[in-house]
């Protein structure tokens, strides 16, 4: 089984980074005919092996991901998607179902109203993609369905966002999305008193992968 892990940072010199390397890369980088002709796992330097298609998938965030929707603030430690990965059209894709934020030994996230349990994932019945394109573009297509539990403040909020996009670098490179801030929107069902609004943090992110005979190493563009 491959597992993909993703390490999120917010700083916005790491994402400037980030974006600038996708954006000199994406000018020269050509369409794949098949899936090992764009994605590899690099296990050492110039050595790198195909990313199979169907596999299952965890991608952990490391890094703070931050919430905000006027005086409300939260602040999780980490996120982790779960799912499996396909490739359509040379396209890395990856059908993401349930998502969770929180911190070590699934402590809440911290927030200016108390602990906050913080959960999202895909609309009943629907399912959430998770795409690295040939272009460099990234984008989790949704709508993504996002739910804060403040008990200290007695307060349930529901959002969505449509999307979350982003960019990475096709340089082989290990790769680093640099995603843009999502914004989400208050759903029915929230507690009075709950932002109609709620942005989330634009973040670095380190793609990694597992290899057949262990070990987690950078996920790389190779087209």
């Amino acid at each position: 089984m491959f597992r993909i892990k993703i390490l999120a940072g917010s700083g916005l010199a790491a994402l400037a980074l980030a974006l600038a390397g996708a954006s000199a890369s994406t000018a020269s980088a050509k369409p794949c005919k098949w899936p090992s002709e764009c994605y590899g796992v690099l296990l050492s330097p110039g050595v790198h092996i195909p990313v199979p298609e169907p596999d299952p998938i965890d991608i952990v965030s490391e890094g703070n991901v931050t919430f905000t929707g006027g005086t409300l603030v939260v602040n999780c430690p980490q996120g982790e998607l779960n799912g499996s990965i396909i490739v359509v059209k040379g396209n890395l894709q990856a059908s993401i179902g349930p998502m969770s934020f929180g911190g070590p030994g699934g402590a809440p996230c911290g927030s200016s109203m108390g602990p906050a349990v913080v959960s999202a994932g895909p609309a009943p019945g629907a399912t959430l993609t998770q795409e690295l394109r040939t272009n460099g573009k990234a984008q989790l297509s949704g709508p993504v369905m996002l739910k804060l539990s403040l008990d200290e403040a007695g307060m349930t909020c529901n959002y969505a966002a449509k999307s979350i996009k982003g960019a990475f670098n096709t340089d082989e490179e290990p790769i680093v999305i640099g995603s843009k801030v999502p914004k989400f929107t208050e759903r029915e069902g929230s507690s009075p008193g709950c932002p109609k609004k709620l942005t989330g943090s634009a973040n670095a992110w380190d793609v990694r992968a597992g290899a057949p005979a262990g070990g987690e190493f950078p996920l790389v563009f190779v087209g």
